[in-house]
């Protein structure tokens, strides 16, 4: 069964979009990635590892040259976030969809030094302002209307270790309700899953494996009144219901998947 179809979205209805997905190869970015080809858009995913993201990309069922090109892209070069925008515009079509879901979650805040700080910064905070505003300038100059999609956490929320994912995502929510009055045309949504990808076992490490990542689930950061994690799937249908025309009225807001606990409950 397709995501789209486990979601509870129609088919093709996204069809004709152009979609701009970060973060692609892996947890919601790969999840989003799939869902939207499934919707019918165009998407354009985005990637740091050729290798991994090629693999990804050619998994994604039924997709075709039209329906799914990989760029690897390196979110640490501002420089080309608008040149990326005008390429996919003149290839494919306006972008009408943006989705921000690439992030790094980086060491504990006693172990973070200034380089690594800047480089969390870079990729879950700057990245997404960046794109955003190469988006929306072309989503306001033609006219069609759009939808973008930040991927926050609830450690935007809450006492986590890794202090410069955190103050991220704190930024990132400001950010969103920023565009929001500022590029008027277009929706500007926030998708707030837990935190990102946790059933790949990247992700586990940062919690010190599965058995550390069962135990910030049991009583831990990731603790929520739902228990289970959200999977990347969940979180991209989300994402996906959000870029629906029924959801045009929804804007500037967090939508947190699961209430998250306070720590120690």
């Amino acid at each position: 069964m397709s995501i789209a179809s486990r979601a509870g979205l129609a088919k093709n209805a996204l069809s004709g979009r152009v979609a701009l997905v970060t973060g692609a190869a892996s947890g919601i970015g790969r999840a989003t990635t799939r869902l939207l080809v499934g919707l019918g858009a165009v998407v354009v995913a985005l990637g740091r590892d050729a290798a991994t993201l090629s693999a990804r990309c050619e998994a994604v069922p039924h997709a075709d040259n039209r329906g799914l090109r990989h760029v690897v892209f390196d979110l640490r070069r501002p420089g080309r976030y608008r040149s990326l925008v005008e390429e996919i515009t003149a290839e494919r079509g306006p972008v009408t969809v943006l989705a921000n879901a690439a992030g790094i979650i980086g060491k504990t805040i006693l172990t973070t030094s200034l380089e690594e700080w800047q480089r969390v910064l870079a990729i879950d905070r700057t990245a997404p302002f960046l794109l955003l505003q190469a988006v929306g300038r072309r989503i306001m100059a033609h006219g069609h209307g759009g939808s973008i999609v930040n991927v926050g956490s609830s450690s935007a929320y809450r006492a986590v270790s890794c202090g410069a994912y955190g103050a991220a995502k704190v930024g990132l929510g400001s950010l969103t309700r920023s565009a929001a009055v500022g590029v008027r045309p277009a929706r500007r949504e926030r998708e707030r899953g837990r935190a990102r990808g946790h059933s790949h076992a990247r992700d586990q490490s940062a919690f010190g494996g599965p058995n550390g990542m069962a135990a910030a689930v049991r009583e831990g950061p990731l603790a929520n009144l739902l228990r289970p994690v959200s999977e990347p799937e969940d979180v991209a249908a989300v994402i996906g219901f959000l870029c629906l025309a029924g959801a045009r009225q929804i804007t500037g807001q967090v939508v947190h998947k699961s209430k998250p606990l306070p720590v120690g409950d």
